[in-house]
């Protein structure tokens, strides 16, 4: 699943149906009916994979129609959506500004659609980019790349050495190559993190501090990541403990005591499930929004937004707190009913 408009959240029941809830203006929040494989959310539409490997669009008109045939890959970027077929052949449909939807020929492994350009991964781990191209984001280097993630106007790639490369636009050494070795990496808007092969992780980019600060987690090995919007972030530490760094001016370094299974953190708050599936949030809490004050009960996930935060409980219903009214409410604290194996 991605999620690129934080005011809208889509996932997949354990009926196989779609749900969606939050924003929607363009009915991005209202999937069809049917049963689907995967759900992939961009900034005001949504492609999807139903039952039977086909593909459907809803929200944003973009101008397209998804192709037919059998699918089993796909990724929505801002106006136009890629999906990838079993033999490995792309195709991609939408806005065409800058040839984001005119693919070359496949095979492709796996594919990585960005804002208005596109990356697939050729049968022998080299790569092919398609799309805007104004800053080199679609011109990458002849190495083999074990991952690889495309963001806005520029690409990064884990090479089969575990180097780091990137290239694009680089306004804020956001797809500056790095001297460590990693084993995955995540290209966003204007920041960039690495998964060290260490355990330990890099950030960089805008407000590059924040990754790099005296109370980052960098001496430890970390078992999973969450970066927040807020030039900040939270990690899960081998041992259970959670460390946040950045956003000091909302308290998000101030993580409560225990031992958790899971970290999620929001543009300003983080949440987290503790070992006794109950939860735990802590951040910014003003305005009403009540996003850092969740309900009692036990939980399987949860997830932190930009005004609001869903967790999964373990009977797989929805619940979701925050979102203080107004402009900022869309329904987005406002979950449907049933069951849920996944919530973003």
């Amino acid at each position: 699943m991605c999620i690129r408009d934080s005011l809208h959240t889509c996932g997949i029941g354990t009926d196989d149906h779609v749900y969606c809830w939050g924003h929607d203006v363009y009915g991005q929040a209202s999937p069809p009916a049917g049963e689907f494989r995967q759900v992939s959310a961009g900034y005001l539409l949504n492609s999807a994979i139903t039952s039977d490997a086909g593909l459907l669009d809803w929200g944003f008109p973009s101008g397209g129609t998804p192709p037919s045939g059998a699918f089993i890959e796909v990724g929505a970027g801002r106006f136009h959506s890629c999906a990838r077929s079993g033999a490995g052949a792309p195709a991609c449909w939408g806005t065409n500004t800058d040839g984001q939807v005119i693919p070359p020929p496949g095979p492709f492994n796996q594919l990585a659609v960005g804002d208005t350009h596109n990356c697939g991964r050729r049968e022998d781990f080299t790569l092919d980019c398609w799309g805007s191209n104004a800053d080199g984001e679609s011109t990458p280097p002849p190495d083999r790349f074990l991952d690889f993630s495309a963001g806005e106007a520029y690409t990064c790639g884990v090479t089969y050495d575990g180097d780091l490369l990137c290239w694009g636009a680089d306004p804020m050494g956001k797809s500056r190559s790095m001297a460590h070795t990693f084993a995955s990496v995540s290209a966003g808007i204007d920041k960039t993190c690495g998964l060290r092969t260490d355990g330990g992780f890099t950030c960089w980019g805008k407000y590059e501090g924040f990754a790099a600060g005296a109370s980052a987690p960098t001496s430890h090995t970390i078992s999973q990541v969450s970066r927040c919007a807020a030039y900040s972030g939270c990690g899960r530490l081998a041992d259970g403990e959670v460390r946040c760094w950045g956003g000091e001016d909302v308290r998000l370094s101030e993580v409560p005591q225990g031992y958790f299974t899971q970290v999620s953190c929001g543009v300003n708050h983080a949440c987290a499930r503790r070992e006794d599936g109950t939860l735990a949030c802590w951040g910014y809490n003003l305005m009403g929004t009540g996003k850092a004050t969740p309900p009692s009960g036990k939980f399987s996930q949860v997830s932190a937004g930009r005004t609001h935060s869903c967790g999964i409980r373990e009977d797989g219903t929805l619940a979701c707190w925050g979102a203080p009214g107004g402009d900022d409410d869309y329904g987005q604290a406002s979950p449907p009913a049933g069951e849920f194996t996944q919530v973003s």
